[in-house]
């Protein structure tokens, strides 16, 4: 997702950040469908924006993977 915004960006073709926050969340894995859903609920009256998002995606992939090791080790 990353390569191709900044191929896009090297072109001359820019994103505002909720733009690229959406193109980021639409690019998720339909395993993600429900942190999708919690995610554009708490979007909150100034929208989303890329930093935002990545936080919340950076702590469900934690959450995802200790989860993940809990089951393994038990």
């Amino acid at each position: 997702m990353n390569s191709i915004l900044a191929r896009l960006m090297s072109v001359g073709i820019k994103f505002d950040d909720e733009v690229q926050a959406l193109l980021l969340i639409s690019s998720l894995p339909d395993s993600w469908s429900r942190s999708v859903t919690a995610v554009t609920s708490l979007a909150g009256p100034d929208g989303f924006t890329l930093e935002k998002i990545c936080d919340l995606i950076l702590g469900e992939g934690v959450r995802r993977r200790s989860f993940e090791n809990y089951l393994v080790n038990h």
